[in-house]
């Protein structure tokens, strides 16, 4: 899943504010190649100790973010690119790629370990993001953890680095705003990754089995009946208002219904647009009210806009519920209009 481009705002953002904070001739983010996907464009390698693989992370490009899962791919731990940098420098190259354990900075991305030198007596050309030399007179980088799933306790690291070519080192007050700096990064990068994984897993199939499968082990799998939402209406409000309109109204009513549902009832919306519920069939007929008032609301919106439901008994197969023979049988109950509700049963 792509995210919008406030992501790398805000990073762009962060790094500008730590070479306010330091003072810095240069400030560079850097991300694991793993973490980070987006539009390649072809460049050149500025020197010999940039890697000769053009970073996919250019000016005005959108960044991907993906959960490492298989710690096996070499790929996840190889490398980190320039995601964004701040400089007073028309040398620093803006599209760069270091190799973990290669250089200061690939050492930090392995290590996870900051480094603080001053002075700085090497040449600048080492540090792979140079295309010529600069008289540096100090240097900090620090390591910033990345949240994702790992196992045998592997980690990945992005680089924070900050350089300056008039102070012969950074004070212990600058130094701490940029681990202060790195600690924001790395939420921000967390909420970013749990804020995809919601929209990613949230309306998936296997996330919604998994939640039928909970709700079962704690009402038991014959109390559990679904209800089958269908409208044909999408076509109907695309031509009165729009279909920028229907699409926001579908969304809407989505929302709407998921607010009145208890946070342990599932939700899915199959890709026809069906909105499948599973609930305790005790509290159907109340819910089934609940939902008629939503789409008497939404009607009185767009008179085009109609919904039947459809309840599904629960079919098991042996003590398994099988979902797919539930929302296929026949032994099934359409409801049109609102009832009252007299109470459920308990199977």
């Amino acid at each position: 899943m792509t995210l919008n481009n406030s992501l790398k705002e805000d990073l762009k953002r962060l790094s500008r504010l730590a070479a306010s904070l330091t003072d810095s001739h240069s400030c560079a983010l850097f991300l694991p190649t793993g973490l980070v996907k987006a539009e390649p464009r072809p460049s050149k390698p500025t020197n010999k100790f940039t890697s000769t693989q053009p970073n996919p992370l250019n000016k005005g490009s959108a960044i991907e973010l993906r959960r490492v899962i298989d710690t096996q791919e070499p790929s996840n731990f190889q490398s980190i690119d320039l995601v964004t940098a701040h400089s007073i420098s028309d040398s620093l190259c803006r599209d760069c790629r270091i190799q973990v354990g290669n250089g200061l900075l690939g050492w930090v991305a392995q290590y996870g370990r900051p480094i603080h030198m001053s002075p700085f007596d090497g040449d600048s050309m080492t540090l792979g993001i140079y295309s010529e030399s600069v008289q540096l007179k100090s240097l900090a980088a620090l390591p910033i953890p990345i949240p994702f799933e790992a196992t045998n306790d592997q980690r990945s690291y992005g680089v924070l680095m900050c350089d300056n070519t008039r102070s012969l080192s950074f004070t212990k007050q600058q130094i701490k705003h940029l681990e202060d700096l790195t600690t924001e990064i790395s939420r921000l990068l967390f909420w970013a990754l749990c804020k995809q994984d919601r929209a990613s897993a949230g309306n998936s199939w296997d996330s919604f089995v998994a939640r039928v499968e909970d709700l079962g082990a704690a009402i038991g799998n014959k109390s559990i009946e679904f209800l089958r939402l269908t409208s044909t209406s999408f076509p109907d409000i695309e031509r009165v208002a729009g279909v920028s309109e229907a699409v926001k109204h579908s969304e809407q009513f989505l929302r709407l219904i998921e607010q009145t549902l208890p946070p342990h009832f599932p939700v899915i919306r199959l890709p026809q647009g069906d909105i499948v519920i599973a609930l305790d069939n005790m509290m159907s007929a109340f819910f089934q009210n609940k939902v008629h008032a939503l789409i008497q609301q939404h009607g009185d919106r767009f008179s085009a806009f109609k919904v039947s439901i459809t309840a599904f008994s629960t079919s098991l197969d042996g003590n398994r519920l099988n979902i797919d023979a539930v929302l296929q049988t026949k032994n099934i109950t359409s409801k049109q209009e609102p009832h009252k509700a007299l109470g459920g049963r308990r199977a």
